[in-house]
């Protein structure tokens, strides 16, 4: 009788921890995550997922999330949760392995009540990127992710383009949107694009 038991008590243990890991969510880790290629859209959810130990990016990791992987090309690229913003969703974006992550940037709701989360960065060819989904305050929830892919474009800070001494550009605002950013020097009241230079010793003008 005591034997029997004692395997009815084991099998529901194995039957358990087999229940909890199905029920894991498959890319909880970052080595287990999911690749996700330029113009892709995947519905995920961080219901069944744990919270991860990565450093802050962008933004604090404070609830259970799940990872995506893309392989970096030359091009500007964007992974948003948008524009559902039922989920309170935040997204970090790291290069490099799994055990050597450096943060590439992160967002936490792309504006003042608006809750999904938005991410631009300039991509490298051969670099692997690892897109972290998780949500404000331990919240969990569903959520489609999508990347997509375009040329660099100086109208956004993260496509700025680079000048060096000497060098004249041509350029136009015509297309250009207004930028969110704070006055430096004097106030910005018109579309703009960017630009980009590494100082070196001198004076520039």
């Amino acid at each position: 009788m005591n034997r029997n038991l004692y395997t009815l008590f084991a099998t529901s243990l194995l039957l358990l921890s087999a229940s909890r890991a199905a029920a894991q969510a498959p890319n909880d880790d970052c080595s287990t995550a999911i690749t996700i290629a330029c113009g892709e859209t995947l519905s995920g959810s961080t219901a069944e997922a744990t919270t991860d130990g990565a450093a802050e990016c962008g933004t604090s990791v404070s609830a259970p999330g799940v990872w995506y992987r893309f392989e970096g090309l030359p091009a500007q690229v964007t992974a948003t949760t948008c524009p559902d913003s039922s989920y309170d969703t935040k997204i970090s974006v790291y290069r490099g392995t799994c055990g050597d992550l450096v943060c590439v940037g992160g967002n936490d709701d792309i504006a003042d009540g608006i809750l999904c989360s938005s991410v631009t960065f300039i991509a490298d060819a051969g670099i692997t990127y690892y897109i972290l989904v998780n949500g404000y305050d331990g919240i969990v929830g569903d959520f489609d992710l999508a990347v997509t892919c375009a040329l660099p474009d100086e109208d956004d800070c993260v496509g700025a383009l680079p000048l060096a001494c000497g060098g004249t550009v041509s350029g136009s605002t015509l297309d250009a949107l207004n930028d969110a950013v704070p006055g430096c020097g004097t106030d910005i009241t018109a579309p703009g694009i960017w630009y980009t230079f590494t100082g070196i010793d001198g004076q520039l003008t």
